[in-house]
């Protein structure tokens, strides 16, 4: 397999919210809008499972 040919994957950890195809993705995922994201991020950090549970909460 050639690994040059790979597109880059999104830190799974870490949610960059300057990176705009990465947000694209974690907006899919989490099923939540980009403002939604980095109000998380801005409250509890780049933490990939901080913000699952931040936004998991405004779900409720």
């Amino acid at each position: 397999m050639n690994t040059q040919s790979l597109r880059p994957q999104p830190a799974r950890r870490e949610i960059d919210i300057t990176d705009a195809e990465a947000m694209k993705c974690w907006c899919r995922h989490l099923r939540a809008t980009k403002e939604e994201i980095e109000r998380a991020v801005s409250t509890v950090g780049p933490s990939a499972a901080a913000v699952r549970k931040e936004i998991g909460r405004k779900d409720r």
